[in-house]
């Protein structure tokens, strides 16, 4: 009977990685010919972007705000998380009716050894054991979802961080007497390529030189970002655009702005710090604490208590 399961196992398996071998080799042909009209049109194939904003889809919108832009990105991810589906479900098998000490499974000597603590007291931890198989196939399975979650916050931490350096210096060269685009370009030439406010704004480069508006040009950028910060920074140079309004001077309020904002959340981050630390200390110091100081106590107790209803029992 233990070998159907495992036959189950290994024919998921050998689907998966036929499967991916398959959108493999699609990606690599679509890849080769994206290169070959990235060449024609003299621009880089790590700075050609897709975005469609009529292209309907919150999880492919969700894998672009992370940084996975390629247009087979959700099949890929489909794949992946399916993978890490099927090793959590065989982990969790292993788990249940693998082979442990004495050709047991690991789920029964974890209950035998439970079991024998004094008192009962092991009874309690019975139901979180019964549940450990799935609560290991839910946490295999949601590492995909959590790499992305992580890929996200990582990128628009960057973002941040670079966002307050390239106002400052586009308020310095618009001072100087540049226009907003020469300013761009003079600041990305300096900026490391790799960054992902960089990649945005040669994205917004190549929006304005296919003949788009600088105002459509920068709500896709805020768009494509999709943070407050960029955001209002698009909004008041679409509105100083609009009004006809000096760049420098938006340039300079949103450098400042923005300055005083991440002032303000430091501040913020330093005064609720001990409102913070309580959690921690309830759920890990405490009760570590408690057990060092306690547990003695109550495992001579259970002791003493299971020694008294065994020999009462034996009187009867």
């Amino acid at each position: 009977m233990p070998a159907y399961p495992a036959l189950l196992l290994i024919v998921l398996w050998v689907l998966a990685i036929l499967a991916l071998i398959l959108v493999t080799r699609n990606i690599l042909t679509l890849r080769r010919g994206n290169e070959r009209l990235s060449r024609l049109a003299g621009t880089p194939e790590k700075d050609a972007l897709d975005f469609d904003e009529d292209e309907p889809g919150f999880f492919r919108n969700w894998l672009y705000l992370a940084g996975f832009r390629s247009k087979d990105a959700p099949v890929i991810f489909l794949l992946i998380a399916m993978a890490f589906s099927v090793a959590g479900l065989a982990l969790g098998w292993t788990f249940m009716n693998g082979s442990g000490q004495g050709g047991r499974s690991l789920m029964t000597v974890l209950m035998r050894a439970v079991s024998d603590y004094p008192g009962g007291l092991g009874e309690i931890f019975l139901p979180i054991l019964l549940i450990l198989p799935l609560a290991i196939w839910v946490t295999v399975s949601m590492v995909p979802w959590m790499v992305v979650r992580s890929a996200r916050r990582r990128r628009l931490a960057m973002i941040r961080e670079d966002l307050p350096v390239i106002l400052e210096l586009l308020a310095t060269l618009s001072e100087a007497g540049l226009n907003f685009d020469a300013s761009i370009e003079r600041v990305l030439r300096s900026h490391r390529r790799s960054r992902p406010l960089a990649v945005e704004f040669r994205t917004y480069q190549a929006d304005v030189l296919s003949g788009r508006s600088r105002i459509d040009c920068m709500r896709r950028m805020a768009r494509r970002v999709d943070d407050l910060f960029v955001s209002t920074f698009a909004s008041a140079l679409a509105q100083a655009e609009q009004l006809g309004a000096s760049v420098t001077t938006v340039l300079r309020r949103q450098a400042d702005e923005l300055r005083q904002r991440r002032r303000e959340k430091a501040l913020e981050m330093v005064l609720t710090l001990p409102v913070r630390r309580v959690i921690p200390m309830i759920l890990c110091f405490i009760p570590g604490l408690m057990i060092v100081a306690l547990g003695p106590i109550f495992y001579q107790l259970f002791t003493i208590m299971d020694q008294l209803i065994g020999n009462r029992g034996s009187l009867f």
